[in-house]
């Protein structure tokens, strides 16, 4: 099936695209909100989430919410904590989105 309206595809790949309004390009639009740290693009300074290298468990789940959910108006997102009381005793973070 052809590409009507390509958009980059990311990771970013010589060649590689995805239809525009699709899934892959919605998991994509978040994915720059998520990935880029705020005031990166000088561009736009706003884009993108806060750092949360350095925050205490549980990682920032309002504050990358509210980034997605301003940035990226056609993404629901679910946020979900998960304990692991096994070693390495790490808080994870899962996320889904929805259109």
């Amino acid at each position: 099936m052809a590409i009507l309206a390509p958009h980059f595809d990311l990771p970013f790949k010589f060649g590689a695209v995805c239809e525009q309004g699709s899934q892959r390009d919605l998991a994509n639009c978040v994915f720059a909100v998520v990935v880029c740290p705020k005031g990166f693009r000088e561009e736009v300074p706003g884009f993108g989430t806060v750092d949360p290298a350095f925050d205490n468990p549980p990682v920032m789940t309002d504050d990358m919410r509210n980034s997605i959910a301003e940035q990226e108006p056609r993404a629901e997102i679910l946020f979900e904590i998960v304990y692991n009381f096994l070693p390495p005793y790490k808080i994870l973070s899962a996320s889904r989105y929805f259109t």
